[in-house]
């Protein structure tokens, strides 16, 4: 066997972010934090927003996982205070973003879940 095979009774080492595993759910309303993404119908740019709220001085991070249509996946850490952007360059099918919302207590929240893209109409002659 050449060195570096996988047989089939090993087990391939995957890395697994728990994080992304959250169900869908907002934080409670004395921590409720809001984040928003669009979508550059042109560019296929996916910009995801951090746009504060009441809990916003609790928050120890935010990230933004995009998993493309074409299977490949990126995510990046958006700083919590309002209006901080964070841009994935998307492709022209459907992608989708998940955010995730850690709080200084230890608790998280999966607080977006969202597919983006745009359905192009053809027209013929």
């Amino acid at each position: 066997m050449a060195a570096g095979c996988i047989t089939d009774t090993e087990e391939i080492n995957t890395e697994n972010n728990g994080l992304f595993d959250l169900p869908l759910s907002p934080p409670p309303p004395d921590i409720m934090v809001s984040v928003s993404v669009e979508k550059d119908p042109i560019y296929n740019t996916i910009s995801v927003r951090f746009d504060g709220g009441r809990g916003q001085n609790v928050v120890r991070s935010v990230t933004a996982k995009v998993t493309f249509s074409d299977g490949r996946t990126d995510q990046k850490e958006l700083m919590p205070r309002s209006g901080n952007t964070v841009s994935f360059e998307g492709t022209g099918g459907m992608d989708i973003v998940e955010v995730v919302v850690s709080y200084m207590s230890g608790e998280s929240y999966k607080v977006l879940s969202e597919e983006v893209g745009f359905l192009r109409a053809y027209i013929q002659k």
